[in-house]
């Protein structure tokens, strides 16, 4: 019988030993057994690394690899540096998957011919118990351009082209592409990168993957400075793929960005939360990308117009205005 091509499970790990037991035991469990598990250490402060050295000495298919603290993009990196398979899987430490998701994805990547299969997901709490699910209905196929498009324009939770987990990528995707440090969103700056290298990317209707919400995840927190982290993560990552789009002639996605700037700039507005140090060039990106879309796009006019009066008005006047009409439209209710 023909051996079973090696799949590398990076898992990066940081101060997750609540969670870390109940992720390494569903990885090795795995019903496709040709693995090799990195599991990246970035400078844990409780047992975590203790627990991924003890695993390693059950199962010498786990390497663990340490680092000082550099993020989770760093680690990743680290493990995409060591590895020597033919398919590449992620899985953080603090989720976990079923036991048979790398064997049906690796089956339909055959299957197929696919670049990358991505399975669908629970989001679930941190006993387990599933909050909601996200998977296509049937088996579904792109290119890469494709996929892409529908992330932009039809998006839906079934679709998970965001995040690298809950997928079997063949490794030659990595060849040149890393992980970009020191930003939040690092999945989403990858997005775009690894799907316009990618010739078909296939979605199979399997929920094989679990997210847990960790309320202690970076994403969870919710104090001031991390929101201006994140607020100024998402404008470096828009202008980057904006560049990217430029240089592959691809008009409609650069598109797809200014309305997400935009969009972003005018939630942030009505709310008051965009960063001090950003408003000047926030509101200056929404006014420019504002007349791009007004005049040389197809979009809806409504769209168009909301568009057009934010700028137009400015934060604090277009606040007063959808004050009165929501007030508006409360009386007619």
């Amino acid at each position: 019988m023909e051996a079973q091509p090696l799949i590398m499970v990076i898992v990066p790990v940081y101060n997750v030993e609540k969670y870390l037991r109940r992720c390494l035991d569903s990885i090795i469990r795995q019903t496709y057994q040709n693995l090799e598990i990195l599991c990246i250490d970035d400078g844990s402060i409780d047992n975590s690394g203790e627990i991924c050295e003890q695993y390693a000495a059950r199962d010498k298919r786990i390497k663990v690899l340490r680092q000082e603290n550099q993020g989770v993009s760093a680690a990743r990196n680290k493990g995409l540096d060591t590895a020597t398979g033919e398919y590449i899987a992620f899985v953080d430490s603090d989720d976990y998957i079923a036991a048979d998701v790398l064997e049906q994805l690796y089956q339909s990547v055959v299957s197929s011919d696919a670049t990358c299969v991505i399975c669908g997901y629970n989001c679930v709490d941190s006993n387990g118990s599933i909050l909601s699910t996200y998977s296509v209905h049937s088996v579904q196929q792109y290119s890469g351009v494709e996929s892409l498009r529908r992330h932009y324009y039809h998006a839906s939770g079934e679709e998970n082209f965001v995040t690298v987990w809950g997928k079997l990528f063949c490794k030659k995707l990595f060849s040149d592409l890393r992980f970009r440090t020191g930003i939040c969103y690092k999945d989403i700056h990858l997005m775009p990168y690894w799907l316009l290298q990618s010739e078909k990317v296939v979605l199979i209707p399997y929920a094989g993957y679990n997210y847990t919400q960790n309320e202690n995840s970076i994403m969870h927190k919710t104090d001031e400075a991390h929101s201006t982290r994140l607020y100024k993560s998402a404008f470096v990552i828009w202008q980057e793929h904006l560049e990217l789009y430029k240089q592959r002639g691809l008009e409609d996605f650069e598109n797809a960005v200014y309305c997400a700037i935009v969009n972003k700039v005018i939630a942030h507005s009505l709310a008051e939360s965009i960063p001090n140090e950003m408003v000047h060039e926030s509101l200056a990106l929404a006014h420019r990308y504002t007349k791009k879309l007004v005049w040389h796009t197809a979009l809806p006019v409504k769209q168009k117009l909301y568009f057009a009066l934010f700028s137009i008005l400015g934060p604090k006047y277009f606040r007063s205005f959808m004050r009165m009409r929501s007030a508006h439209r409360s009386e007619s209710d």
